[in-house]
Formats: C-alpha cells, structure tokens, sequence
C-alpha cells in the first residue's frame, strides 16, 4: 500500500536536511534538493521497515496542510512509501516453507529444469496483485 508522509526540508548554506514530524528519529540530507528528495524516499523506506522488524506501530501520515501550517517558512514535501515495491526491492532474505506437490508433478518440472521457487514466487505476486 502506498502512503505519503510529509517531509520538511530546511535550506542550509550548501545543502537540505529533511525531517519527517510524523515519524520521531526519520531524517536524512543531501547536497542539493533532488538529492535530498532522494535520501528522504531511503530514510523514510529504512524507518518504516526498521520500526515495523521491532514491532512498533506506524503512525499514520499527517496531512499536507497541517504540516505546512506548522512549518510556513519551510518547504514541505510529500514523500512516497510503498511497502510492496520496498520490500521487494530491498528484502532479499529467504524464507523456506515447506510445500507439497505431487510426485508425478514434481518429476516433470525436475526434467523440464523449472525452479519451483521461482514459479512459487510468480504464483504468489499474481495471487497478491503485485
């Protein structure tokens, strides 16, 4: 599911520092705005997901005009999370399950060279829309 937090960017001398008001200890920086912009979807991706493996809730995004309210003088943003598309790209680590097929099944797919996890895996990303 896609969500978008806002992120307040504050202009330094040289470069932007971003915080997330919704999201206590999310920040990032970058020497110029789109380089920031960048950080930002990476530090927010790297919250979310840390938070989450410790089990803590995710506060739901504030509202754009809430936040430029409170920061009138700064230029907010909103920053785009997809949990799918992140996991995706970034969760690389395995899990095995057990599965079971039968035999004559198998033994096709073996003589056909198929990979079964890779066939799972399509399998389960159309089941889920992804």
């Amino acid at each position: 599911m896609k969500k978008y937090y806002p992120a307040v960017f504050h202009k330094e001398e040289n470069a932007y520092w971003v915080e997330f008001p919704d999201l206590k200890g999310c920040f990032s920086q970058g020497k110029d705005f789109p380089e920031a912009c960048t950080m930002a979807e990476d530090a927010l991706g790297e919250w979310i997901n840390a938070q989450e493996d410790i089990g803590n809730v995710i506060p739901e995004p504030s509202s754009m005009e809430v936040i430029s309210n409170q920061y009138r003088d700064e230029c907010v943003s909103a920053i785009a999370y997809d949990d799918y598309a992140w996991k995706e790209a970034h969760s690389t680590r395995a899990v095995r399950k057990a599965v079971s097929i039968p035999e004559w099944m198998d033994k096709l797919a073996t003589k056909n060279g198929l990979s079964l996890s890779k066939i799972l895996q399509k399998a389960l990303k159309n089941e889920l829309h992804l």
